[in-house]
C-alpha cells in the first residue's frame, strides 16, 4: 500500500475537460490506477471523520481510516504531474513543444499560472518550448512589441498560437495579463544593486548617496546595506539608431516600475529600522542621461539634456521631446534631467516670444526684471531692444482681452474723444499691477493722451479687411463707430503730413456699404455719394450704386470730406436736372396752415438741440401751389428722363402740385430731411397726415 496515491485538488472534470492532447500528455505520469484512491474520496473521509469526532466518535473507523492514508499514502498534485510530464518532454530527443499550447488554453481561463514551467517560443528555424522565464512577451501580446524584441535580442518571443489558436477567442490583453504572472521577460524591471558598509564607514555611505555626513545615522554593528538601482536592458552608446529608438515605447510601456527608484538609497538599523535617500542618480538614470534615445519633433534621437522636455516660444527652433506627458513627469520626478545643454532664452527674448500671452501679473514681473536688468552695466546694451520688442506687444485690460499696446491710451471721454467701441483702451481698464509698470518713467513707451488719428486709421482698416469677408452684421456693428473714425482721421490728417501720407496709401483698399453690400472703390463703377439726399429725383431703372451716407459721417459736412478723401464721386457731380414749374396758384389758407406745420416742427427741433443755435430753426419757410410739376434728369451721358415729383424743397420753399393726398407724403419727407428728422418715424406718418388735409378745414 505504500503506492497508494490521491490528489490534494480535484482533477479536471468532465465539465471542464482538459482536452485530449493535455491529457495524452500529462497522462503517463498520474499514478496508476490499481495503486490510486478514487478521486473523491480523500475528501468523503474528511467530512465524514469530521462528524463523527462531532457526535463523539473521534476513534470511530472513518477517523482511523484516515489517520492510515495520511501516514501511508502519497499526496500528488496536477502541479506535480504536469511538471514531470514538461521534464520529460524537455529531455525527449524529439519533443513534440506543440501540447504547450493547449496546456496554455486550459491554464489561462483558471488563472493556473503555477501549471506553466515552459511556454512555447518562436526561432528563425521553428517553435520550441523554453523556461517562462527565458521567454520574450512581445508581440502580438504587448502593443508595440517589436520594440521588446530589439531590447531583449537574445530572447525568444511566445508564440502567436496561443492567442491565434485559442478556442474561448480571449484578447491580447488577457494573454499578456497571464503571462506576466509566469515571470516571462520583456517588462521593465528595475534591479536592486547592493553593496555593504560596516558600522565605522560612514563616510563610504554619505558619498555613496552623496549626502552631508551629518544625515548619515549612525547603524548597529550589521553596518550599512547600500543599493544602486539599474535597467540592464537600456542599451549603451554604441547602439544602433533602430535599437535607441526602441527604448521610448519600451519606456511608455512601463514607466511605473521607475517610480521611487531614481536615487541611491541605503538601509541600516539603530534602535529601529532606518532608510535614507540620496541625491546621487541611480545607474539607470545616468544611463538614460547619457543616451540619445529622446524621440524629437524634427525626427531625431537625441540625450535628454538637448531636447526640452515641452516647447518653449521664448526658445524657438529648439528640439522638444515626442514623449507623453505621463513618461515625462516620472523621468523628472525621477532625475532624468532635460533641457539642461540648451541655453536659456534672455529677458527680452522671453518677452519677445511669450509677453502678448502672460497675464497682467507675470507681464509687470517681466517688465519689472527687464528694466532692473537694464540698469546694470551688463544689461544696458538691451534697451534699444526692450523699446523695439514693447512696440509689438499686446497688453492684457481687465476683463481679460488683449489689445495691442499701440492701441492703449492715457484717457478717453469726457472732453477728450472716444474709445471707437472699444477699438481703443484706457489705461485706468488695466489691472493697476500691470499699469503701474506701463506708467513708469522707465518704461520705453510713450501713451497718447487720447484716442488719434493714427489709432482711428488702423480700426478703418481693419473694418476694410473685414469686409472681404463678413455679412451685412459688420455693417450694423461699425454704423456707430466707423463715422467717428473717419472724422478723428480726417482731422488729424490735416496736421500730420505723415498720416495723411498713410491714409492715401490705404484708400487703394478702401470698402463702402452701399445699397446692402460691401463694395470696393478700387473695384467698383457706378458708385456714388449722394449729396442730394433724396433717391426720388432718381429714375427707377438708373445702373448706379449709392453709398449709405450714415457709415461717412454724423453729419452732411462730415460725409461729403470724407466722401472727397475715398474719392467717391457725388451723385451731383454726375446728374443733370432740369425742373419745370407752372400754374402757380396763390392761396393764403394753405400758406397759413403751412405755417402753423413749420412752428410744431420747430418746437420738436428746438427741444432737440436743446438750447443751441437756432439759425436754422428760425429760417421762415413758404408754401407756393402750382398745377404741375415737372423734374427731367439725365444721369452722366445718358438721355434726358422724366421724374415724377409733387413736392420740391427749394431754398426754403416748399413747392407742391396736384392734390393734397398726393402731394403729402412727399412734402412730408423733404420737410424732414431738412429738420433732420429722417429717422422719426411717427413724425412721417403724422405730418404727412396733416398735408394731406391742408385744404380741409374740418380735418386740419
Amino acid at each position: 500500500m505504500n503506492e497508494t496515491a490521491f490528489f490534494n485538488e480535484p482533477l479536471p472534470s468532465e465539465r471542464e475537460p482538459i482536452g485530449n492532447e493535455t491529457r495524452q500528455f500529462i497522462q503517463p505520469f498520474f499514478p496508476k490506477a490499481s495503486c490510486r484512491l478514487p478521486e473523491g474520496w480523500i475528501e468523503a473521509l474528511r467530512q465524514r471523520s469530521s462528524k463523527e469526532r462531532e457526535d463523539g466518535g473521534g476513534d470511530g473507523d472513518l477517523s482511523q481510516a484516515l489517520n492510515w492514508i495520511n501516514n501511508h499514502a502519497k499526496s500528488i498534485s496536477l502541479r506535480e504531474v504536469i511538471e514531470d510530464a514538461t521534464t520529460a518532454l524537455a529531455t525527449s530527443p524529439t519533443p513534440d513543444w506543440s501540447v504547450l499550447v493547449p496546456l496554455g488554453h486550459w491554464a489561462m481561463p483558471r488563472n493556473r499560472t503555477d501549471l506553466l514551467s515552459h511556454v512555447l517560443v518562436e526561432s528563425e528555424t521553428g517553435q520550441f518550448g523554453v523556461p517562462v522565464n527565458e521567454a520574450l512577451l512581445a508581440d502580438p501580446y504587448v502593443e508595440h512589441g517589436q520594440c521588446r524584441r530589439l531590447m531583449f535580442p537574445k530572447k525568444l518571443p511566445i508564440s502567436a498560437d496561443y492567442l491565434e489558436q485559442d478556442p474561448k477567442n480571449a484578447n491580447r490583453y488577457e494573454w499578456r495579463n497571464f503571462f506576466e504572472k509566469t515571470g516571462v521577460q520583456g517588462a521593465i524591471r528595475v534591479q536592486p544593486v547592493k553593496s555593504e558598509a560596516s558600522q565605522s564607514e560612514m563616510y563610504e555611505v554619505a558619498k555613496f548617496l552623496e549626502l552631508d555626513i551629518q544625515k548619515i545615522g549612525r547603524s548597529n554593528n550589521k553596518g550599512y546595506t547600500m543599493l544602486d538601482f539599474d535597467i540592464e536592458e537600456i542599451p549603451g552608446e554604441g547602439a544602433s539608431k533602430e535599437v535607441r529608438a526602441a527604448v521610448a515605447a519600451w519606456l511608455e510601456d512601463g514607466f511605473k516600475a521607475l517610480y521611487g527608484k531614481g536615487n541611491r538609497k541605503a538601509e541600516y538599523s539603530y534602535y529601529g529600522s532606518c532608510f535614507r535617500t540620496g541625491t546621487r542618480p541611480s545607474k539607470w538614470v545616468v544611463k538614460l542621461a547619457e543616451l540619445a534615445w529622446v524621440p524629437c519633433d524634427d525626427g531625431e534621437l537625441r540625450r535628454p539634456q538637448d531636447v526640452l522636455s515641452e516647447s518653449d516660444p521664448a526658445r524657438e527652433g529648439v528640439p522638444v521631446a515626442k514623449l507623453s506627458s505621463e513618461l515625462l513627469a516620472v523621468l523628472q520626478e525621477e532625475g532624468v534631467a532635460f533641457g539642461t545643454a540648451i541655453p536659456e532664452a534672455t529677458l527680452v527674448g522671453r518677452l519677445s516670444r511669450v509677453g502678448s500671452r502672460l497675464d497682467a501679473e507675470k507681464l509687470a514681473e517681466l517688465f519689472r526684471s527687464i528694466r532692473e536688468q537694464i540698469a546694470t552695466d551688463e544689461g544696458w546694451h538691451e534697451s534699444e531692444q526692450f523699446k523695439q520688442v514693447v512696440k509689438e506687444l499686446a497688453v492684457p485690460s481687465s476683463n481679460g482681452e488683449r489689445i495691442p499696446i499701440n492701441r492703449v491710451v492715457k484717457r478717453v471721454g469726457g472732453q477728450r474723444r472716444g474709445a471707437l467701441g472699444g477699438w481703443v483702451l484706457p489705461l485706468d481698464r488695466i489691472d493697476e499691477v500691470l499699469r503701474k509698470e506701463l506708467e513708469h518713467p522707465d518704461f520705453p513707451y510713450e501713451f497718447p493722451d487720447t484716442t488719434t488719428g493714427e489709432q482711428a486709421l488702423a480700426y478703418i482698416r481693419d473694418v476694410w479687411k473685414r469686409a472681404r469677408s463678413s455679412s451685412e452684421r459688420l455693417a450694423n456693428e461699425v454704423r456707430g463707430v466707423l463715422p467717428t473714425a473717419y472724422a478723428y482721421c480726417l482731422t488729424d490728417c490735416v496736421e500730420d503730413d505723415s498720416l495723411s501720407n498713410r491714409w492715401d496709401e490705404a484708400v487703394s483698399g478702401a470698402a463702402v456699404f452701399a445699397e446692402g453690400e460691401w463694395v470696393f472703390l478700387a473695384d467698383a463703377e457706378n458708385i456714388y455719394f449722394d449729396d442730394l439726399e433724396d433717391l426720388r429725383f432718381i429714375p427707377e431703372n438708373a445702373e448706379l450704386q449709392i453709398v449709405t451716407g450714415g457709415h461717412l459721417g454724423n453729419s452732411l459736412p462730415d460725409r461729403l470730406r470724407t466722401a472727397a478723401a475715398l474719392g467717391l464721386p457725388r451723385l451731383s457731380s454726375s446728374i443733370e436736372m432740369k425742373w419745370n414749374e407752372t400754374g402757380e396758384k396763390e392761396d393764403a389758407n394753405w400758406s397759413n396752415k403751412f405755417t402753423l406745420i413749420c412752428k410744431l416742427l420747430h418746437r420738436v427741433r428746438g427741444e432737440r438741440v436743446d438750447g443751441g443755435d437756432k439759425t436754422e430753426i428760425d429760417q421762415a419757410k413758404h408754401l407756393r401751389r402750382f398745377e404741375k410739376i415737372e423734374l427731367f434728369v439725365k444721369i452722366g451721358k445718358g438721355p434726358y428722363k422724366q421724374v415724377p415729383v409733387n413736392a420740391r424743397l427749394d431754398h426754403g420753399v416748399l413747392k407742391v402740385a396736384g392734390r393734397p393726398i398726393q402731394f403729402g407724403s412727399d412734402a412730408a419727407k423733404e420737410l424732414l430731411r431738412d429738420y433732420s428728422f429722417r429717422q422719426r418715424g411717427d413724425l412721417a406718418a403724422d405730418l404727412t397726415g396733416m398735408l394731406g388735409a391742408i385744404d380741409s378745414e374740418e380735418d386740419f
